[in-house]
């Protein structure tokens, strides 16, 4: 009677932990199937955005066609933005997925083509936006994670108090993107956190709010 006891008590302990298993994965593939669907809807956003603001420049030159590009561009960065932070949620649970490394190279991408659009944009529109690059690493532990986790606060803050003045692009230095490289070459980002202000200035390691806002002036 005993053994039968605990015989059943082990096929009941063996049912609980398959079906936990199994509704994880299930759960798992179904956030990342979420995450997949808005990254395409994310591609199709930037390519209707990027073709707006080629036509503007092809076709049109005047002051509506550059509103028009820059209000198309503002929304993009915004959805991006907001969707980011999303991802960053699922990153928590499964940072090292294939999956995950995937989607976030798409996504990594975006940023990087929305940061052309934008100083494109800027050039030949006379905006007055600033832009920064915020390189970091996907795989920082430690120190260097809470320093990472610190730089974005900041730069969130300073998002906030520059009141639609300052585009913020998240890039990782470490997903092995060339075209990421190309900046890191021109430029000379070798560590992180490190941020690169209009395309000029470079400043290593975790800066303040006020600096930012000095060296941008908003």
């Amino acid at each position: 009677m005993r053994n039968y006891l605990l015989l059943k008590a082990a096929v009941i302990t063996v049912i609980i932990f398959s079906v936990g298993m199994f509704l994880g994965m299930w759960m798992d593939g179904q956030r990342y199937e979420e995450i997949k669907n808005e990254i395409t809807s994310l591609n199709i956003d930037w390519n209707d955005a990027r073709l707006q603001s080629l036509y503007y420049q092809t076709f049109l030159e005047d002051d509506d066609s550059c509103s028009s590009a820059l209000e198309v561009n503002k929304k993009l960065t915004e959805k991006i933005f907001s969707f980011g932070e999303r991802l960053e949620k699922y990153e928590r649970i499964n940072r090292f997925s294939e999956e995950v490394l995937e989607q976030k190279k798409v996504y990594t991408l975006l940023h990087f083509q929305l940061w052309l659009n934008s100083i494109s944009l800027k050039k030949k529109c006379n905006a007055d936006y600033n832009t920064i690059i915020y390189f970091y690493s996907h795989y920082a532990t430690g120190i260097e994670e809470e320093q990472q986790d610190l730089q974005s606060s900041v730069l969130i803050d300073a998002i906030h108090r520059c009141d639609g003045n300052l585009i913020v692009f998240p890039i990782p230095l470490d997903m092995d993107i060339q075209s990421i490289d190309l900046i890191k070459a021109q430029f000379g980002i070798k560590s992180t956190p490190t941020i690169l202000i209009n395309e000029q200035t470079v400043l290593e390691g975790v800066q303040d709010t006020e600096t930012i806002k000095q060296i941008i002036g908003c």
